[in-house]
C-alpha cells in the first residue's frame, strides 16, 4: 500500500491488518458467485468495491486520529488519494474469475474501475461507493473532525513521523518533489507514448490531479526520463 507522508507506522499496520482479513473475506465470497459463461458481473464487482470500502475505512479511521494535527483538508485529500489507489490496485488484482464455460481456465476480467487516462475512479463506480454504508460512515468520521476543528478554529498538538519523532506543528515541512509510485509512472508513461499523449497528460497521472500546476507539467518530462533510464538498467 502507498500511504502520505507522516502517517504514524501504527496506522499503517491498522490498515494492512484490515487489509489482510478483508481479502480473506473476498476469497470465500468470490467462491460463492455463481459462474457465468459471460464472465464476471455486477456480483464480483459488488465484492469488490465491499473490499476497498472496508479498507478505505480504516484507514479514514486512522486518518482522522491526526486531526488535532492534520487540517481536515488534507485528510479528506488523503484520503481521496489512497481510495484512488486501493481502486486501481484492487480492480487489477481482484476483479476477475478464472470459471464458466466458454472460457475455462482463462482470467476473465471485470470492466476497469479507474480511467486509463489519470487514474481517477470512473463515476459510476464513485456512485457505487457513495450508495454504501461503508461510504456514509467514513462521510460521518471526517464531518466530526471538520465540525471540531471548525469549533475549535485551528490544529494543535503534536505529529510524529514513521520512526516514532515528534514533528513540532509550528514548524513547516519542508517542501520537495512527493513520492511518485512506479506504478503512476508506467501509467503515465503509456498515456504520454499513446497518439496525441502530452506533458500534461502525464502529469495528471504523476502527481493524482485534473489541474497539475506549471511545475509539475515541466517536471513530468524528468520523472519518466529517470524511470525509463531505470528501466533499461534493470533490462541490462
Amino acid at each position: 500500500m502507498e500511504y502520505p507522508s507522516g502517517f504514524p507506522q501504527q496506522s499503517r499496520a491498522a490498515v494492512e491488518a484490515e487489509e489482510v482479513r478483508a481479502s480473506r473475506d473476498f476469497e470465500q465470497a468470490r467462491q460463492k458467485i455463481p459462474r457465468s459463461m459471460y464472465g464476471p458481473g455486477k456480483d464480483l464487482a459488488a465484492e469488490v468495491r465491499r473490499y476497498i470500502l472496508r479498507i478505505y475505512g480504516v484507514f479514514v479511521q486512522e486518518a482522522c486520529k491526526l486531526g488535532g494535527v492534520w487540517g481536515i483538508d488534507r485528510i479528506r485529500s488523503c484520503a481521496r488519494a489512497f481510495l484512488s489507489m486501493l481502486t486501481s490496485k484492487a480492480s487489477s488484482e481482484k476483479g476477475y474469475d478464472t470459471g464458466g464455460s466458454a472460457y475455462l481456465g482463462q482470467l476473465r476480467r471485470l470492466r476497469t474501475m479507474t480511467s486509463h487516462v489519470n487514474g481517477a475512479i470512473l463515476p459510476d463506480v464513485m456512485n457505487e461507493f457513495k450508495k454504501s454504508l461503508k461510504w456514509q460512515e467514513s462521510e460521518d468520521a471526517l464531518l466530526k473532525v471538520a465540525e471540531a476543528q471548525a469549533e475549535r478554529g485551528t490544529v494543535t498538538g503534536a505529529e510524529t513521523n514513521e520512526i516514532g519523532q515528534t514533528l513540532s506543528p509550528e514548524v513547516p515541512r519542508k517542501r520537495g518533489r512527493p513520492a511518485i509510485s512506479l506504478e503512476r509512472k508506467r501509467k503515465a508513461l503509456e498515456a504520454k507514448q499513446r497518439t496525441g499523449g502530452t506533458n500534461k497528460s502525464a502529469a495528471k497521472i504523476l502527481y493524482g490531479t485534473e489541474h497539475p500546476t506549471l511545475r509539475q507539467i515541466k517536471n513530468a518530462p524528468s520523472i519518466l526520463k529517470h524511470y525509463q533510464k531505470s528501466l533499461a538498467m534493470k533490462k541490462s
